[in-house]
């Protein structure tokens, strides 16, 4: 996915808020349970990380359990159009001293706080859990579903306060120190949709009447239609589909009675209302007979 976002970057059909900065000085711990460092031997890809290191003490401070946490408020009084984007993407690695039996489970949310009065607490949501440990993972958040599986509608989103990471301590023994690095904090909008993959089969068994694909596409715009051909060895085409309307995962099938042993290409376009294309695909399938072509 971090490949995708680089080539959109290339193509400059992206925009990104950088929650980091390279100095990461927004973030701050809310608990004194809580450590912000940014160390100095810990390191993705040459940039600096943030550390959220965190023991839990709920027994040794005399309180409940807890949800010691990181955040970063968003500047000024109005808050972040959060609704104006969409993907929130950071890079994460999980370290701690568990015995090997245990350290896999280390869940790990985000919180979204907005200014609206009515809806505060737009979104809480585990984003890691079962995860091995010093392995680092790209994370791909959807604000448009995240929007979705809040129940808001996008008023709220639109004055966002602050941005939080952190962990229930009743997830966690008493006294568990645990790590979480965190690289490439951004807020990312496509200006134009684009298709990110393509699952279809590499080979086609002939014949087959129809054959089925979907189309992952990122930064969905519901106005926008999708166009596949299939195009034979010397680019003529063999046959045509199309979907009115995308959605992230965008289901097809082609016709593929016809064809004959060989290599194909699966050319994908996104067009937008007024007929531009947004994004082109390429994929290459092989056509071979199988028990039916007999």
């Amino acid at each position: 996915m971090q490949i995708f976002f680089q080539s959109q970057k290339e193509q400059g059909n992206i925009e990104v808020m950088d929650w980091g900065k390279d100095d990461f000085k927004p973030w701050a711990g809310t608990a004194k349970e809580v450590k912000v460092k940014i160390p100095e031997n810990v390191k993705r890809s040459g940039n600096k990380c943030l550390l959220f290191d965190v023991t839990t003490g709920y027994k040794k401070n005399g309180g409940g359990k807890g949800w010691p946490r990181i955040s970063m408020d968003t500047a000024g009084t109005s808050g972040l159009d959060m609704s104006k984007y969409d993907y929130i993407t950071l890079w994460l690695m999980v370290e701690s001293e568990r015995p090997e039996t245990k350290n896999e489970k280390s869940p790990f949310y985000i919180n979204i706080i907005s200014y609206d009065k009515n809806n505060p607490h737009l979104y809480n949501k585990v984003i890691i859990d079962l995860v091995p440990e010093r392995v680092w993972m790209p994370i791909v958040l959807s604000v448009k579903d995240m929007v979705k599986e809040s129940g808001n509608l996008d008023a709220p989103w639109k004055n966002i306060r602050s941005i939080q990471f952190g962990i229930n301590e009743a997830a966690y023994p008493e006294g568990t120190n645990i790590r979480f690095y965190l690289e490439g904090i951004n807020l990312i909008k496509l200006k134009n949709p684009a298709i990110s993959s393509v699952d279809i089969p590499s080979f086609i068994l002939l014949k087959r009447d129809k054959t089925a694909f979907t189309a992952s596409i990122m930064g969905c715009k519901e106005h926008c239609s999708l166009s596949a051909a299939l195009l034979g060895s010397k680019g003529e085409t063999a046959s045509t589909a199309s979907a009115s309307s995308i959605e992230k995962d965008t289901k097809m099938t082609i016709d593929t009675s016809k064809l004959t042993e060989g290599v194909y290409t699966l050319h994908l376009e996104i067009k937008d209302s007024a007929g531009k294309i947004c994004s082109k695909y390429d994929k290459i399938v092989r056509a071979i007979n199988g028990p039916a072509a007999k």
